[in-house]
């Protein structure tokens, strides 16, 4: 695979080892051998990523939100690309480890809650006599609590 097309997939790091035709000395892949262990295990430990991808994949694509005329601008704004959550994702991924990251993430859960909070109903439901659609016995919508 050539180095342009390793990039496009994600691959962040890789070795060359020795060869006539690469000029690399047995030192050098020793070294890159040596990178290519610290990748890794970061890697391992960024593992944990992969479950927070794929939830955040889940809600942007499953939520009741996406069809939803009048809350289009919590939608866009939490479910968007480069939307909230994809900004979390993006924050942990860049670096997990340090406190400012890690509170920019917890602010951020804020603004998608506060967000939420706000809304002027949260979903709507019905009920319907034997699965048959035709005949709704009762309908409601839900509405985010009110603190006081």
């Amino acid at each position: 695979m050539e180095l342009p097309k390793c990039i496009e997939v994600g691959i962040t790091s890789f070795v060359v080892k020795e060869s006539p035709e690469t000029n690399n000395t047995k030192e050098e892949t020793k070294l890159s051998l040596v990178h290519l262990n610290r990748e890794i295990s970061k890697a391992v430990q960024k593992s944990y990523l992969s479950d927070i991808y794929d939830m955040v994949y889940r809600l942007k694509n499953e939520n009741i939100f996406k069809n939803s005329s009048t809350n289009k601008e919590f939608n866009d704004q939490v479910f968007s690309n480069n939307g909230l959550l994809d900004q979390i994702f993006n924050l942990l991924n860049l670096d997990d480890n340090k406190d400012s990251i890690l509170n920019q993430c917890l602010i951020l859960c804020f603004q998608v809650l506060e967000n939420y909070c706000n809304l002027p109903s949260i979903g709507n439901f019905g009920y319907y006599s034997d699965n048959v659609k035709t005949k709704k016995l009762s309908s409601g919508s839900v509405l985010p609590r009110t603190i006081q």
